[in-house]
């Protein structure tokens, strides 16, 4: 699904001071967006959450070689690197919240937490599949199911980087 945006270009654009948001040569994003990515973050962050969650529980359960896949270094170091990722993207989720509801500007950090949940989202669904390996079931088409939600929130090409990276030239 495309969005409405379009790019262009806005030099010696002439626009009544009554018609600007914000002061002249800043850009503008409404506070609904900023705080838009804050809530996908949280929702990122909660769909990373499951997914290792639902790995973890059957890796203790599923066996080779005489003992749980847990018990392989492989399965449990890339099970740890999962937890680790969700608690940074959480940790960074509520820094920018706690910047939100202390007021001062947080656009960069909406933009940075947001690209951070989605993308650890992304790499700990997909690690979970990994877990579930050709395993058929519920579990495993959770940790798909989780997969591919967090795929829809990927940002797009031009989304919170270009985003990162114009609010950087303002500062």
């Amino acid at each position: 699904m495309a969005s409405g945006a379009v790019s262009g270009c806005t030099e010696r654009i002439c626009v009544p001071s009554g018609g600007r948001r914000g002061s002249a040569g800043q850009s503008w994003t409404p506070a609904g967006l900023e705080a838009g990515r804050l809530g996908i973050a949280a929702v990122a962050v909660g769909l990373a959450q499951g997914a290792p969650n639902d790995a973890l529980a059957y890796a203790k359960q599923r066996e080779t070689f005489g003992k749980p896949i847990i018990g392989h270094q492989g399965v449990a170091f890339l099970l740890a690197d999962t937890e680790a990722a969700v608690d940074s993207a959480r940790a960074t989720v509520l820094a920018a919240a706690r910047r939100k509801d202390a007021g001062p500007p947080y656009s960069r950090q909406a933009s940075i937490t947001k690209l951070i949940a989605t993308e650890a989202a992304m790499r700990v669904t997909t690690d979970a599949v990994q877990v579930f390996g050709g395993a058929s079931g519920l579990g495993r088409a959770t940790a798909l199911l989780h997969a591919g939600t967090a795929a829809r929130r990927q940002p797009g090409q031009s989304g919170d980087r270009a985003d990162i990276a114009r609010i950087d030239d303002l500062a």
